[in-house]
């Protein structure tokens, strides 16, 4: 979160320091004004090893900060279903730092955001039938030599799967993009 606030603060600043006429007027002192306004916008909430903000929807999980290197990442939280996995939006991992090996998503998540299990060693993940949306480098570096795409997936995005073990995916034909290089070249895709 706090590389977020500070790549949307150096934007603010850097966007409002041209104006109409062309001379240099920074604004900086209304750049915290508008980071606070969006950081209370999405109060963060605390359950378990989870930070999560609840929206519309239900949960989403923005942050695991346990040290379990397996997960299981829970269906509901404070009476509200779990429906995405990741902060998508605000640029962060939501389980960087972490050395997990094995995850377990609870059939009530849509969604897997953007980087959300980027980079770790996990070897086995079952990605529910709820699942629609997989999201940019969501299993990115990841150890897995198996997964299982549901046919409830309809999006798949950019390095979704890359740099990965898989040999082969069985991609369903719900599947109805999938992004530049989701799989590495050399993994076999069949399409069901």
């Amino acid at each position: 979160m706090r590389y977020f606030l500070l790549i949307f603060g150096i934007f603010l600043f850097f966007s409002s320091c041209q104006r109409g006429n062309g001379n240099a007027e920074p604004v900086i002192f209304y750049a915290p004004v508008l980071i606070a306004e969006v950081v209370e916008s999405f109060p963060q909430l605390v359950e378990n090893d989870f930070i999560y903000i609840e929206n519309d929807l239900g949960v989403r999980i923005i942050r695991y900060i346990g040290t379990a290197r397996d997960v299981i990442i829970p269906g509901v939280i404070n009476n509200r279903p779990v429906t995405h996995i990741g902060a998508e939006q605000m640029g962060i991992s939501s389980f960087a730092e972490h050395a997990l090996v094995s995850v377990v998503i609870p059939s009530s998540v849509t969604h897997i955001a953007t980087g959300a299990f980027f980079g770790h060693g996990i070897t086995n993940v079952i990605i529910p039938s709820s699942v629609i949306y997989i999201g940019n480098f969501a299993f990115y570096g990841n150890n897995l030599t198996n997964i299982t795409i549901p046919n409830s997936v309809i999006y798949i995005g950019n390095f979704a799967f890359g740099q990965t073990d898989l040999s082969s995916v069985v991609i369903p034909n719900s599947v109805t993009y999938i992004g530049e290089e989701a799989f590495d070249s050399s993994v076999e895709i069949i399409r069901q």
